[in-house]
This record gives C-alpha cells, structure tokens and sequence, in this order.
C-alpha cells in the first residue's frame, strides 16, 4: 500500500513537473514570436518619436539586400494584386507562387499551400488602397503598408518571389507583396531568409491564416497512418507543407535520386493531394510550376521528409 503511494506521488510530481516544463517552453516561444514581430519597427524606427509608424508608411522601404542579391535595384512594377490566368479556376492559384532569389521557401510554400485550400483568405490579406499603395494584414505582427516597388536586377526583373500571370494592366503581384510585406517585418528580405529567420514554416502560416497549425513528425507513425492523416486534414480544409530532410541526413547517392524526383534538401513543399488507396502524395515546389515534383510513394515520402505542417481551419 506504502510502495503504491509512492509511486502516485511520484507520479503526481512528474505531471506536474511536465506541465510548468511544457509552460515555459510556450511562454519562451511566445516572447521571441512577438519580439520577431517588431524586429522590423525597431530596425525601421523613425528618427522622431512623432513620426509615422514605419510599418504604416509606404515609403518606408524593407532592406532589399540579401547575401545572393547583394545590390539589388528598386523597380515600381505596374500590376493588380489577383488576376486570373488562362485556365485557372481562381485568380489565387497555387501555381502563382515563384520563389526567387532568396531561400525564403518556408514561407513561400505556405502561401502557396493556403492559395491551394483557401484562396479567399489569400484575398482578404491584401488590400488595394486605391493610391499605388497596398495593405498586407498578418494576424500576428498587424497591417504593413506596401508600395509597388521590388528590388529587381538591372533588367528590371524581380531577384525575389516573381509574378505568373499577367493582363493588360501589368503583373499579379499578390506574392511579391505579401513577401514583401513580411520582410517589412522583420526589418529586409535577409532577414526573412530561411537559415536567418527564428520562426519557422508554422508560424508563417499561423502568420497568414491565423489558424494554429499542427506539426506532425514522419516518425511519430507509420506509412499509412501518415497519408490518413494528411488526406483527413485535406479533407477538412487545411493547408499543409511538408519540410524535406537535411543534406547530411542521407548519402550523396540518395539525394542524387531524390532529385530526379524533384525533391531537394532543406526545402519546404506545399502539399497537393494524398492518393491513400494508390499510395501516393503530390507536391508543389514553391520554385514553381516548372519545377514538377514526381508523386511519391510512401517509403519515398518518409525517405526523403522529415515533418508535415496541418494549418487547421
């Protein structure tokens, strides 16, 4: 009776020890999620106090720098935020996200997941001020206000995120300003660089969407519970990323396969559709379109991934 006590306190001690860890993990995540979130006011403050808030003000420009770009030209490209390509359903696709010169994939991909299951949503984040000016909304981080100007190379083109479709107004530029808005704040597109950036790919999309979102690991299961999983959060509307493994995690000879398969380390993909009963999953590489990723089978998939994002509706 004295030994069972024991081990209910013991038991009753360890939970509780569990709880204040896991409590302080969310606290500290948190505290540098909302201190990210300013990087950028506080790398843009305005030399006066009365002045207008940087995050407010169009002509407050992010840092267009990155180390591959590191003279980039500042272009004004004309444009609409949505147009609706030939053959598109919608006129937020998940084919209009073109990653550019800048290892921003995390967030890319995001946007390009959230396109695929919730154009809409996509739609509500930018608002069109009617002046040459754009309101980007972020659920975490508030309203960043964008112009129409994009570091590009000396030929005019953009050097990051890049447009698909185009009318006789100019180029779709949903993508360029919400990635233009979410370097705003964090202070320039460097700073939004995958291996810089201390958030990851499911903060982004909590960023965006302002839905929790779910990180389920490809070890925590087997094969097959792994695609149910994916197909059921589909099913229901949610976004979902899949981030690649590291380089060193498997051999030159794998990766070399890997690749033939359109599948590159250190890389997020937004996830297309889940075949269960074939056994396959489909990928869209946020580099895109041209960039066709094969489907792949199951023991591929857990090969070659290490972790899921399911951003929830």
């Amino acid at each position: 009776m004295k030994t069972e006590m024991i081990k209910e306190k013991e038991g009753i001690q360890k939970a509780k020890k569990q709880v204040k860890e896991e409590a302080k993990k969310a606290t500290e995540k948190e505290a540098l999620r909302t201190g990210f979130h300013g990087q950028g006011r506080r790398l843009l403050k305005p030399q006066k106090e009365d002045t207008v808030d940087p995050m407010t003000d169009p002509n407050v420009q992010p840092d267009p720098k990155s180390e591959h770009v590191p003279d980039p030209k500042q272009t004004k490209i004309k444009g609409s935020p949505f147009i609706k390509g030939e053959g598109e359903k919608n006129d937020v696709e998940m084919n209009d996200v073109r990653q550019g010169r800048l290892g921003d994939c995390y967030f890319l991909a995001s946007l390009a997941a959230l396109a695929k299951t919730d154009p809409e949503l996509i739609k509500s984040r930018v608002k069109d001020n009617g002046d040459g000016t754009y309101t980007v909304l972020f659920f975490e981080g508030g309203p960043v206000v964008v112009d129409n100007t994009f570091p590009t190379d000396e030929s005019g083109q953009p050097v990051y995120a890049s447009p698909d479709d185009k009318n006789a107004e100019g180029v779709e530029l949903w993508v360029m300003l919400i990635e233009k808005a979410w370097a705003k704040l964090k202070g320039g597109y460097e700073q939004i660089r995958g291996s810089k950036v201390r958030m990851k790919s499911e903060d982004a999309m909590e960023a965006v969407s302002g839905r929790k979102t779910k990180v389920v690991y490809l070890s925590d299961g087997n094969k097959d519970t792994i695609f149910q999983t994916i197909s059921a959060a589909l099913q229901k509307g949610a976004a979902v990323t899949a981030g690649s493994r590291g380089e060193k995690e498997l051999s030159a000879e794998e990766w070399g396969k890997a690749r033939k398969l359109g599948v590159y380390a250190n890389h997020m993909y937004a996830v297309v559709s889940v075949d269960v009963n074939k056994g396959v999953i489909n990928l869209y590489n946020p580099w895109g379109a041209e960039y066709k990723v094969s489907p792949l089978s199951a023991d591929d998939f857990v090969k070659y991934y290490d972790h899921v994002n399911l951003n929830m509706k």
